[in-house]
């Protein structure tokens, strides 16, 4: 009974402490190489090029059913997923 009283007691100031190592923690940037793989792997197609301006990189790909797609990708590690549109 002890235990689980201490327990809730400090349940707060370690639910905050996990929430600011989570805010604290560096988001990884991703390569070109990375983020051609996980287009390649999302799309089921075929990389027909692949290049990164402005700190975006940008790959088309040619998808199973016969359209070039572009792919975008945040180069910095943004959380922004892969968004495609037809060319």
């Amino acid at each position: 009974m002890r235990l689980r009283g201490k327990l809730i007691r400090l349940l707060p100031a370690l639910l905050l402490a996990g929430l600011l190592a989570g805010l604290a923690l560096p988001v990884a940037a991703m390569s070109l190489d990375q983020a051609v793989a996980q287009v390649r792997a999302q799309s089921g197609g075929r990389v027909v090029s692949a290049q990164t301006q402005n700190n975006v990189h940008q790959i088309r790909v040619l998808t199973p059913s016969g359209q070039v797609r572009l792919f975008q990708i945040k180069a910095n590690g943004g959380s922004e997923p892969a968004r495609g549109r037809q060319n």
